[in-house]
């Protein structure tokens, strides 16, 4: 039932949206910013890439990849900052105000506003959540005075770029470039609304960001270790490789049997097969089948200490 009513409701916000009347802060510095920082890490992962492959199977070279890894994912957060901040709008449509944020979407019904106060006079809100100095971009909560806690959507310099919008449940402080034609289209809006749009005040994401698996903290947790032994198996094989011999005593497949140092190299890239294998079925699979998920995300745990124990 509750499948098919957010269906219905996806699909009646989907016929009705070409009536939508959205406004839109000012949001260019803040997106380029964000993809500029995209586009340096992404450089700086490249290049510790290249600088990895030229060092060849050494503990430096481990953690130059281990360093572009952490970058590339700085550079993956940042797009998304970018992409967010670049689609960043408050949408007037059906009986509710929606904040758009990426994959969020902050759905508040325009019964239940009761009043909007400007933010000229209450000052700067500090931010928990998506705040940097020098950056206009502020997502997150906040403490105002007089108005309490309040769920930040703004890209303002100034407190008079602040709009708050005041519900019983929820404070939300937004900047829309046009503050005053937003006021009047709520107006005019809360004016015409039609008697049919029953809209609830809730938060609704959309895509990844709706897997369950984010709210799963055993899952995550299972992939947090799976992935730090993966790394450590291959950091053994990279801080020794360079000392051992041309030919070693390999304890696998058979124990005591002589082989090239380069078989070593092999541990590795199980750890990392396996690791992207197992975890991405387990996360594709966690929503449909969540006992065929951890069956498969603990088996990868097991395997990646199997190698680490080989590696060592």
């Amino acid at each position: 039932m509750l499948a098919a009513h957010r269906f219905s409701e996806a699909r009646h916000l989907a016929v009705h949206r070409r009536h939508a009347i959205v406004f839109r802060p000012l949001t260019q510095p803040a997106t380029l910013m964000a993809a500029g920082a995209a586009g340096i890490a992404l450089l700086l992962a490249l290049a510790l890439i290249w600088r990895g492959l030229a060092d060849g199977v050494t503990f430096a070279a481990f953690l130059s990849y281990l360093v572009a890894a952490t970058l590339l994912g700085v550079a993956a957060v940042a797009g998304y900052w970018a992409v967010a901040l670049a689609n960043l709008r408050y949408e007037i449509v059906d009986g509710a105000l929606i904040i758009v944020w990426g994959l969020t979407r902050q759905v508040v019904p325009l019964a239940n506003i009761e009043r909007w106060v400007r933010g000229r006079a209450l000052g700067l809100p500090r931010v928990t959540g998506l705040e940097l100095p020098g950056w206009p971009c502020h997502v997150g909560r906040a403490v105002v005075l007089r108005l309490g806690e309040v769920l930040l959507y703004s890209t303002h310099r100034t407190p008079a770029d602040i709009l708050y919008v005041v519900t019983s449940q929820q404070v939300y402080g937004i900047s829309p470039a046009d503050q005053r034609g937003f006021i009047q289209a709520i107006q005019a809006a809360v004016a015409s609304v039609d008697a049919i749009y029953d809209v609830r005040q809730e938060v609704l994401r959309v895509g990844p960001a709706a897997w369950p698996l984010w709210t799963d903290h055993f899952a995550l947790l299972t992939l947090a270790v799976g992935s730090v032994l993966a790394l450590a198996a291959a950091g053994v094989i990279f801080a020794r490789y360079t000392a051992l011999p041309a030919e070693v005593v390999l304890s696998f497949p058979e124990p005591g049997s002589l082989g090239g140092k380069r078989a070593l190299l092999g541990i590795p890239v199980a750890a990392l097969t396996v690791l992207l294998l197992n975890s991405g079925a387990g996360v594709l699979l966690h929503r449909a089948l969540r006992p065929v998920a951890y069956t498969l995300l603990l088996s990868a745990v097991f395997v990646e200490a199997l190698l680490l124990v080989a590696a060592v």
